[in-house]
């Protein structure tokens, strides 16, 4: 099965490809990550994972639906922590 995900305030967070290397066997359906886009207001973070990311995989994906998931936006997951 592969699943969208949609990480806001990533920062220079190393979650989005984290959940790229993701398999998870559930049942008899192997369930993985195929699209992860990071979403956040800071520009240098942005620049500084686009540069990353670009080393180390040169491919882009367009996520062209809308449709995710999951969604993490990681300010919250703080807080509750």
């Amino acid at each position: 099965v592969q699943l969208n995900a949609l990480h806001v305030g990533c920062g220079t967070s190393t979650v989005g490809e984290s959940l790229l290397s993701l398999r998870e066997r559930v049942g008899n359906d192997l369930l993985r990550y195929s699209r992860v886009v990071n979403v956040d207001n800071d520009e240098n973070a942005l620049d500084s994972m686009r540069r990353r990311w670009e080393r180390r995989r040169p491919r882009h994906i367009v996520v062209e639906d809308g449709n995710w998931n999951r969604i993490d936006e990681i300010g919250t997951m703080e807080w509750k922590c």
